[in-house]
């Protein structure tokens, strides 16, 4: 039911701002799973699931600013 819900509010989110503004906030998703797996299930990802994860939050991280400098560049001035 949670699960549900959280997943309609980013429907809802998505469908009232720029996918590029919200998608940072999805790396909070990898955060609380790592922290919910460690808690719950003394799980903690060993180093190919760390190099995983880097390469999703640094792509997303690149990403996001690459579009930055196009939305500068794009600017009148």
């Amino acid at each position: 039911l949670l699960a549900t819900a959280s997943h309609m509010l980013i429907v809802v989110a998505f469908s009232m701002a720029p996918a590029s503004i919200l998608a940072p906030f999805q790396y909070v998703e990898i955060v609380s799973a790592t922290l919910l797996g460690f808690f719950i299930f003394a799980d903690f990802p060993s180093l190919i699931k760390w190099v995983g994860i880097a390469i999703i939050v640094g792509s997303g991280l690149y990403t996001f600013v690459r579009e930055q400098q196009i939305e500068r560049e794009t600017l009148p001035r």
